[in-house]
Formats: structure tokens, sequence, C-alpha cells
């Protein structure tokens, strides 16, 4: 089959893996998503006027982004 993933001469689906994980991260695709996270965040915690700590922050911070990109990692598998 040309063209698939599994069977083109350029190597197997890990290498082809590699090579698109390499050009989404050259492409800064990562740094935009958490710009965006961390923008939302700050956003909606302002605006709830909630004091934390600048370490409860940090963690609320990790947990809900680690939350929200397991979700979309879900998302994206069922999709068709």
């Amino acid at each position: 089959m040309k063209g698939s993933f599994l069977s083109d001469d350029t190597g197997s689906f890990l290498n082809v893996r590699s090579k698109v994980l390499k050009k989404m991260h050259a492409s800064g695709v990562s740094d935009r998503i958490a710009t965006l996270l961390e923008e939302t965040f700050e956003s909606l915690l302002s605006s709830e006027n909630l004091g934390i700590s600048k370490l409860e922050k940090k963690v609320l911070m990790a947990d809900i982004s680690s939350q929200i990109l397991n979700e979309l990692a879900v998302k994206l598998k069922n999709s068709k």
C-alpha cells in the first residue's frame, strides 16, 4: 500500500511518528498550547478572585492542564 504509514520505504510507523513529532515540536505547537492554557487559566482564576499561593497556583495549573490534555487525547483518538 503506497502512502501507508507501515509500508513505505521511509520505515515503520514508529519512524513516521518520530518524524512527525519532531516537526510538530519544531513548529512550536507545544508552546502555543501551553500559552493558551496559561492565559486561559490566569484569566479564569482572576475572574474568580481567588487568593491562592504561588505553589497552589502552580499545582492547580499542572493538574488542570494534565486533565484537559488527557481529555483532548481521548477525544482525538475517538474522532473519525
